[in-house]
């Protein structure tokens, strides 16, 4: 994918795109709407923070990322929920961009630790997870359901 990738903010109208990004890909979380909703919307304040992240290509939605941050500890602990890339697009750099923009947002509210599971099967997304300086923490046996597999658990800590 030689076009340019652009981060942004989810907007409600997305939500559409968002659900059927999660539905085509089989190794991503399939939430339901109404939790993408509620991630739309943040409250401002709240001890749990939301960001939901949409990567556009010439326009079109390709891919998201949902994160969560505990911010009444210090530092403020991240994990990222769920990632997924249209198979179309992967391998252009989307899920990088999303990434990168996670961890931003996570510097901003003054994050230690961004925390993942990743299915072993997940190949493509472990390479991703490791060239961003994520490591092996853990093993979550059985983690998964459909399709079944272990979950690694992962973490990068940003200060």
């Amino acid at each position: 994918m030689s076009e340019r990738v652009t981060v942004r903010p989810a907007a409600p109208e997305d939500v559409d795109a968002i659900v059927a990004i999660a539905a085509s890909s089989a190794l991503a979380s399939h939430w339901e709407r109404v939790r993408y909703e509620g991630m739309v919307s943040p409250l401002s304040g709240a001890a749990v923070q939301h960001s939901l992240l949409v990567a556009a290509v010439a326009g079109r939605l390709v891919g998201f990322a949902a994160a969560r941050g505990l911010v009444t500890v210090s530092p403020a602990e991240v994990e990222l929920e769920n990632l997924a890339v249209l198979q179309v697009a992967q391998g252009g750099g989307v899920g990088g961009a999303l990434l990168e923009a996670v961890l931003h947002w996570s510097a901003a509210m003054g994050a230690g630790p961004v925390r993942l599971e990743v299915r072993t099967a997940n190949a493509r997304a472990l390479r991703l997870y490791r060239r961003y300086g994520f490591i092996q923490t853990g093993l979550r046996r059985g983690y998964y359901a459909a399709p079944p597999d272990d979950a690694l658990c992962m973490e990068r800590l940003l200060q």
